[in-house]
């Protein structure tokens, strides 16, 4: 039985030859040279380098610490296809129930049957942490300057229940404290669907669409799937939303008329008082005005002219008076 050989072409295509066709000095020959680097300058690191294995928002690595039976795991994760592989209760499924966990989904998404992620903490240990590398060093980057070509997001699950959100360097360096809604907002950023089956199913989703499922189940699977429910639920969150307004809008305004009525009041008291006295002022105006009309009194005839003066001066000063 000769043994075979299996070599690669410059052009990337696989050859398989025999033993004695295959010459060590004529497959290096054949293979393409050695391109030399190029420098260039005045573009920060990180940015519009050569382009890079993972798309933007690819998961590169995993680390889970004291979650679910992982003490300590890292996975290192290909561009491509990937298949992790182990005996059953080996931990296959904390994986993907650490990456719905790190990219901020509830904890009823692991199928796990919990609403806390604080049960899938390891026994006897106060916390876990989740770390998620995502590429960042293709084409839009997520704040390629502060993050450089990976952005961690790391989760850390507390036994009592909460949690908080980490934004790191690849080096670990701490970036910010995030939030859940900073971190969903990362997601959208690179387009990541935790939550949706189609990109991380679960055993037990995959259980319920398969084998026992009925058209409500699938109906359920298919809302996912094409993100409706999400929809749906951003839609409840908007009417409950504008419910809440209404209702708290009737409060202020029951509480605005309830503050203003006494001045309200106070200004209409003022207000009537300022008419009544404008309409007492008019009688006195009208009767200025007819006095200026009347005609200014003549002296008798059977008086001189020389006491004509005195007489009409009297006559004045008694209207006048």
């Amino acid at each position: 039985m000769r043994k075979r050989q299996v070599t690669a072409s410059a052009s990337g295509e696989v050859e398989d030859v025999d033993d004695d066709e295959y010459d060590p000095a004529t497959a290096e020959s054949s293979e393409e040279p050695v391109r030399k680097k190029t420098k260039t300058k005045g573009v920060p690191k990180g940015v519009g380098k050569a382009p890079q294995p993972f798309e933007n928002g690819v998961v590169t690595s995993l680390v889970l610490e004291n979650f679910m039976n992982h003490e300590h795991m890292r996975v290192d994760l290909d561009p491509h296809v990937n298949f992790i592989i182990g005996k059953n209760g080996s931990g296959k499924s904390a994986i993907v129930a650490g990456l719905i966990a790190g990219l901020s989904c509830k904890a009823k998404v692991t199928g796990r049957n919990t609403n806390s992620y604080s049960t899938l903490i390891m026994h006897g240990k106060p916390e876990a942490v989740i770390r998620v590398h995502l590429a960042n060093g293709g084409e839009d980057p997520y704040e390629p300057e502060r993050f450089g070509d990976t952005v961690v997001v790391e989760h850390t699950l507390e036994t009592k229940g909460g949690g908080s959100y980490k934004l790191l360097r690849a080096d670990g360096t701490l970036i910010k404290r995030s939030s859940k809604k900073e971190i969903e907002e990362l997601c959208s950023f690179f387009n990541i669907q935790a939550a949706n089956p189609c990109a991380l199913l679960t055993q037990e989703a995959a259980k319920k669409f398969l084998h026992q499922g009925n058209d409500g189940d699938r109906y359920k699977f298919f809302l996912q799937a094409a993100n409706l429910a999400s929809q749906q639920e951003d839609l409840a969150e908007a009417r409950a939303a504008l419910v809440e307004m209404r209702e708290r809008i009737v409060v202020v305004e029951a509480d605005i008329e309830e503050r203003l009525q006494p001045a309200a009041e106070e200004a209409r008291e003022e207000y009537d008082g300022a008419k009544t006295l404008q309409q007492m002022q008019v009688p006195g105006r009208r009767c200025r005005h007819h006095h200026r009309l009347l005609p200014t009194p003549q002296p008798p005839p059977h008086l001189s002219q020389h006491d004509a003066p005195s007489v009409c001066s009297t006559r004045r000063r008694r209207w006048s008076r």
